[in-house]
């Protein structure tokens, strides 16, 4: 016969099996949740000052130079050409509001905390190589490096007053489609390029434009990305321009400047001059009439023909977000 004393010991053992696994659950699922939050972390803020360089201890990987435009394994049948630019701290390609800062973690970082409570013991000469992961921390706005603009960026309604779409609302198929180059290098810092200039265009390489082309246009600005003055080069692109293509059914365009519209620095001389307000942001307000998005600070369009390739550019989307980066690229027939 079980007596008291025995009762209250088997509870007692009960009891203290039953807060064990409590416990180990609770470290299990801190312990997850930080290894996985400090894996890949990206904090997205709208930097209103310059933000000073990398964490302490930490720094950005050295390499040779810049990686090839063309990605592309020996044996695809297609060829791949980058044509976003990397999040790089300390580069001329935004405005301090907008500049990345970048933190590196690197591989002979001590282990976190919370691995202990997973791997007690652990030592990170233990492991293979004897080091742990590298990660990155990045502070920086959804239009920070290359990156695609939605209708609701450029404007809170549409002539019609409905609603402009977030950048989760845009259609997917927006972001793929055969692709067009147009050069325009040869145009001035701050020149507003016009839709007879686009048929101009077109007309020297030969092609008509079709619902769902991706037309990308090249600019002086793209030669000049590592330069201080880069966010004032290249050309932009007008209501006039604007209206023209997407009036021809192209829902996606892009460009290598900063902005799709002319620099900031040339309309805000023209805007002192003339007190013409309708001449602010005129190409994306254009949008306005018919909902388009545009990819913008493109890299490497000089290594594209004028046509015969596809674009693919699907932006990361921030829940009711203006905007996403993306990883453009272009994808020729070898």
């Amino acid at each position: 016969m079980t007596t008291e004393r025995e009762r209250r010991e088997r509870a007692r053992r009960e009891f203290m099996r039953e807060e064990a696994k409590r416990t180990t659950g609770v470290l299990l699922a801190v312990g997850y949740f930080c290894l996985f939050r400090a894996l890949f972390v990206t904090s997205v803020s709208l930097l209103l000052f310059p933000v000073a360089a990398t964490a302490e201890g930490a720094c950005a990987p050295t390499h040779a130079g810049e990686s090839a435009p063309e990605t592309t394994a020996a044996d695809s049948a297609a060829r791949f050409v980058d044509i976003s630019a990397p999040i790089k701290q300390g580069a001329h390609a935004d405005p301090p509001i907008c500049a990345p800062n970048v933190s590196y973690t690197n591989h002979s970082a001590p282990p976190l905390p919370e691995l202990a409570a997973l791997f007690p013991g652990l030592r990170l000469e233990d492991l293979p190589g004897g080091d742990l992961w590298a990660l990155e921390r990045v502070e920086m706005c959804t239009h920070s490096g290359t990156h695609v603009d939605a209708p609701w960026h450029y404007s809170a309604t549409m002539a019609d007053g409905s609603k402009p779409m977030t950048i989760t609302e845009v259609p997917l198929d927006w972001f793929h489609g055969r692709g067009v180059k147009l050069d325009f290098r040869d145009v001035p810092d701050g020149h507003v390029v016009t839709a007879a200039e686009i048929r101009a265009k077109l007309r020297e390489i030969g092609h008509a434009l079709s619902p769902g082309d991706v037309v990308l246009m090249n600019t002086a600005a793209g030669a000049a990305r590592a330069s201080a003055d880069y966010i004032h080069r290249g050309c932009g692109f007008g209501r006039d321009a604007t209206l023209y293509l997407t009036g021809e059914g192209v829902r996606l365009v892009g460009t290598d400047a900063w902005s799709w519209d002319a620099p900031f620095l040339h309309v805000g001389r023209r805007y002192r001059e003339t007190k013409d307000a309708s001449i602010v942001w005129e190409g994306h307000k254009a949008g306005r009439e018919r909902p388009y998005a545009q990819i913008e600070k493109l890299a490497n369009l000089d290594e594209l023909p004028s046509f015969g390739f596809d674009v693919a550019a699907f932006p990361v989307t921030v829940e009711g977000g203006s905007g996403g980066w993306t990883r453009a690229v272009a994808i020729l027939d070898r």
